[in-house]
């Protein structure tokens, strides 16, 4: 007898913001500021696809959980990429977001 496996999906297909767009982003700047936004999921997606990280890249980079037996990469940070109506959808934490952009030599330390 065979052993079916489960198939993986993405169910939305994100679309990277235009560079020059993500640089203007309010999610940029320092939450003190008053300006800052919590990022999008395009945004997140967009930083990870410009910085060709990887799904473990970005686990590691932040310390969650990357499970390498299944080949799916990061649960987390595919949540953080999923629409915000999603039930799959996880927010990206300031702190997290701001490692990423210290990570990507877009925010100072």
């Amino acid at each position: 007898m065979s052993e079916e496996q489960a198939e993986y999906r993405v169910d939305v297909q994100l679309e990277e913001l235009p560079w020059t767009a993500f640089r203007k982003s309010a999610s940029l700047e320092p939450f003190s500021s008053g300006a800052y936004a919590a990022p999008e999921p395009r945004e997140v997606y967009t930083l990870i696809k410009k910085m060709g990280w990887t799904h473990q890249d970005v686990a590691n980079m932040v310390g969650v959980q990357f499970d390498e037996e299944k080949g799916r990469g990061s649960t987390t940070v595919r949540g953080w990429m999923r629409p915000q109506h999603s039930a799959a959808h996880r927010k990206i934490t300031y702190a997290v977001w701001r490692l990423l952009l210290i990570n990507a030599e877009l925010a100072a330390s």
